[in-house]
């Protein structure tokens, strides 16, 4: 379940749906590991590397391979599972900030 941000939007949101609720679709950042549950891909286009936190607000906007991944529902290891505009309010992830392959 770990995720290639080089993919496709829509390929990395079917991957979402297919391994929700087990074993869960997944990537790192700063060496935790970030369960996503519920995404879409959208409309937006950006310039920003495969990975790539775009934008927070009432999603986690992702750059990917091909278009943007907006990330509603995940979870931060050691963290409950949150909605992505109450994990936002925590401060716990930035924008600019790479999601990908644990580090070390």
């Amino acid at each position: 379940g770990e995720i290639d941000w080089t993919r496709p939007a829509s390929e990395i949101e079917r991957l979402c749906r297919g391994f929700h609720p087990w074993p869960s679709a997944f990537s790192y950042i700063d060496g935790k590991r970030l369960k996503i549950f519920a995404a879409r891909p959208t409309s937006t286009t950006s310039s920003a590397e495969p990975g790539t936190i775009v934008a927070i607000g009432d999603s986690i906007d992702v750059a990917t391979g091909d278009g943007m991944l907006a990330i509603s529902e995940l979870q931060i290891e050691g963290r409950k599972r949150l909605a992505a505009r109450d994990l936002a309010r925590g401060g716990l992830l930035q924008e600019g900030a790479r999601l990908g392959r644990r580090q070390g």
